[in-house]
């Protein structure tokens, strides 16, 4: 029987691990002694301190700061043990609330609030979740989005160890000035409002990243971000070995300690952040943390039917999350495809050899090789990869993308429009004869289809969102969207799934 695996958020990620687990009778097993299990304790190698009396880190390379200049929208993430409660700015380029500067991002030690200025013209805060501790020597993960164009209240976003909330804002929101301050840690401009604690981890993109993709970056290093993750990302300074940062090329910035400020590397003394027990970093594990969760399918009777709900004829896209069990047959990620009974139009899945296949057909009674986009490349089981086929007639061949990049395109282009059939929409399996098979082993999720061809850069955004955090652009060709996280309703349309 088809079933959901739930993991329902943060606060719930461990148990979902753990649930992970269960084979037979073996409820609960952890392998303390394994390799995996001690090199995803924590969160890199080291990380940069601060005394309250004047330490910083500073990073002047000009490229770096123009790229952070004269911009309406702004991410900045990293990880901050503060030792008290006496406030300290977190990272800036410019003072809190300061004319003449760009922007800052500090701790108010009477509250422990998080806030963000432009210049001086617009500022924002947002008091920490219910019930949540800050100042006491913890690690906890900080983000803060901007974006100028949203409405009041919803220009910024502040996450607290990925919980988001809306922060409160006052001013009038501002592009970012061009003042040349430099990128700071642990101080602003003005040498004031010194930090007393640890950080490592900062990442700042002049573009908003959604929920979904500050979840999934915030136990990684910068050799861990994968795809869209760099896209527009400006700076990153790891903090673990050294006070070097990289680029948007990917390039060595040189950092600079002012006062005593020094990296630690030790993994005593409470110098790191801890990975919760178990956390799979793989860029591809971390398909079940875009969402609640996934959809498991047994490989011989378990599937999701649409019924005959869409049509897909000059152009399409098919985009899912999946991760295989076993490799060894032909196994239908999702399809409208039914052989036998000459009702071909569109399936995207893996062969026996596990490379990702896309199909199109010009003729619902007619197989063509020439329309099969076949992959280079085999994914590995018990790995998350995201998989997306496109198709149009005309010029443009099939193309099959793995993990965001493009593996695989026929050797032809269709003919003409893909044939409207009453065969069903399944995700999981594919007809033959109106009978199910081709099944899938292993789990899917975040499964959306369009009636357009879209490009790898869309498809890279597309791959680290739920639903709720596309863009309205990226839903105007969208045609259903099946999240699997919690039910199988279609989240855009009117073609809700029914599990078998």
């Amino acid at each position: 029987m088809l079933a959901m695996s739930l993991l329902m958020a943060k606060s719930s990620r461990i148990m979902a691990v753990l649930k992970g687990y269960v084979k037979d009778n073996l409820k609960i097993y952890f392998d303390f002694d394994s390799t995996r299990a001690k090199t995803l304790e924590f969160v890199g190698t080291g990380s940069a301190s601060f005394d309250n009396t004047g330490d910083y880190v500073e990073w002047t390379d000009g490229d770096t700061k123009d790229s952070l200049e004269g911009i309406d929208q702004l991410t900045v993430v990293g990880w901050a043990r503060r030792d008290g409660d006496a406030g300290g700015t977190f990272v800036s380029k410019g003072s809190y609330n300061i004319s003449g500067t760009d922007w800052a991002i500090e701790f108010q030690g009477s509250n422990n609030r998080l806030r963000f200025s432009v210049e001086n013209t617009f500022q924002s805060w947002e008091d920490p979740p219910s019930g949540f501790v800050d100042g006491d020597g913890q690690w906890i993960h900080y983000a803060i989005t901007y974006d100028k164009d949203m409405a009041t209240h919803k220009r910024v976003n502040v996450y607290y160890d990925g919980v988001q909330g809306y922060g409160y804002d006052s001013g009038t929101a501002a592009t970012v000035g061009t003042n040349g301050s430099p990128i700071r840690i642990g101080i602003g401009s003005d040498d004031a409002n010194t930090f007393d604690g640890r950080i490592k981890g900062v990442g700042i993109w002049n573009r908003v990243l959604s929920a979904s993709e500050i979840q999934n970056i915030m136990y990684k290093t910068y050799t861990d971000l994968k795809g869209t993750e760099k896209t527009n990302l400006q700076f990153w300074a790891d903090l673990d070995s050294d006070l070097n940062a990289k680029d948007n090329a990917g390039d060595t910035i040189s950092g600079s300690a002012g006062g005593d400020s020094a990296i630690t590397t030790s993994l005593y003394g409470n110098n790191l952040p801890r990975k919760p027990r178990g956390f799979d970093n793989a860029p591809t594990a971390q398909a079940d943390l875009i969402g609640s969760g996934s959809a498991l399918f047994n490989g011989s009777s378990d599937y999701v039917t649409a019924g005959d709900s869409i049509t897909l004829t000059t152009a399409g896209t098919v985009v899912a999350w999946s991760r295989l069990s076993v490799i060894g047959a032909a196994e239908e990620i999702i399809s409208k495809y039914d052989s036998s009974a000459s009702k071909r139009e569109w399936r995207m899945g893996f062969n026996t050899s596990g490379n990702p296949v896309m199909y199109a057909m010009a003729a619902a009674g007619t197989y063509s090789a020439a329309t099969k986009a076949q992959g280079a490349s085999t994914v590995t089981v018990g790995k998350w990869h995201h998989i997306a086929g496109t198709f149009s007639t005309g010029s443009t061949n099939v193309q099959i993308y793995l993990d965001g990049v493009l593996d695989g395109t026929s050797s032809g282009a269709l003919a003409n429009a893909v044939d409207d059939t009453d065969s069903s929409v399944i995700i999981g399996g594919a007809e033959n004869n109106a009978t199910v098979n081709s099944f899938f082993i292993g789990k899917i999720a975040q499964v959306g289809v369009f009636n357009a061809v879209l490009t790898q850069e869309q498809i890279q955004s597309i791959s680290q969102k739920t639903y709720d955090d596309l863009t309205t652009s990226e839903k105007t060709n969208l045609v259903s969207w099946w999240g699997l996280d919690v039910n199988f309703e279609d989240e855009h349309g009117s073609n809700d799934g029914t599990a078998a």
